[in-house]
């Protein structure tokens, strides 16, 4: 593996992660920028409310099969990478789906592509990462009314798994690596007046369970942020 291949299969993947499906489709579509609307978020929640039902299809289509599953599959059954180079190019999809250079490094959460990072791990098999995120964030929903949470449970898992059915070391490095990307985001945040606001326990704690700066999602959309609710 040249430092050229490195290079390419690093850039690459962070440039295709870049393109945002949400916010192309916000402003061709409906001509609004989702960064400004509801939970200001590129995530696909916020873009069907804003551009339509019809556009959940479309960016699940994008997010999970063109982001993350065909650049893996390209590398492994096209270029006949190992299993570290594709872990690289799914950490690197990631970086550029949650930090898009286009978009001044405002992007979405990356779960969406997440998932199609662990459907394309073992084909034709459905991988038991790809299940149980899918099936823990389902019952974390239900269990505490706010998919947030069950998402947060999965992608912790997600090394467990890894580790415990005997994944290779690449393989749970890259999940291991998802996890820190994720927590990260959600650490962080999208709106950038959020960054001057005192930094707090609740504040971290709501953005690490809720991703979200308040526990309340209702008032979080509708703009009423204020950090000591009630």
């Amino acid at each position: 593996m040249s430092v050229s291949d490195l290079i390419l299969f690093s850039t690459g993947p962070y440039m295709l992660g870049s393109i945002s499906g949400a916010y192309v489709l916000g402003r061709m579509i409906k001509g609004v920028d989702l960064r400004l609307l509801g939970t200001k978020t590129l995530g696909i929640s916020n873009a069907s409310k804003y551009i339509g039902f019809w556009a959940i299809p479309a960016l699940v289509f994008w997010d999970v099969v063109c982001k993350g599953m065909l650049p893996i599959w390209i590398t492994r059954f096209v270029f006949g990478h190992p299993e570290e180079i594709q872990a690289l190019v799914g950490i690197c999809v990631i970086l550029g789906h949650n930090w898009p250079v286009f978009l001044k490094f405002h992007g979405g959460r990356g779960i969406a592509t997440v998932y199609g990072i662990t459907l394309s791990l073992y084909p034709p098999r459905i991988p038991l990462e790809f299940l149980v995120l899918g099936i823990i964030s389902l019952i974390g929903k239900r269990l505490f009314m706010d998919g947030a949470v069950g998402i947060l449970i999965g992608v912790i898992l997600l090394p467990l798994v890894g580790f415990f059915w005997d994944r290779s070391v690449p393989i749970i490095a890259m999940m291991l690596g998802i996890l820190v990307l994720v927590l990260l985001k959600r650490l962080m945040g999208n709106s950038r007046p959020h960054l001057r606001k005192d930094i707090h326990f609740r504040l971290i704690l709501n953005r690490l369970v809720y991703d979200r700066d308040i526990a309340s999602k209702k008032d979080w959309i509708q703009g009423r942020n204020n950090l000591h609710e009630s």
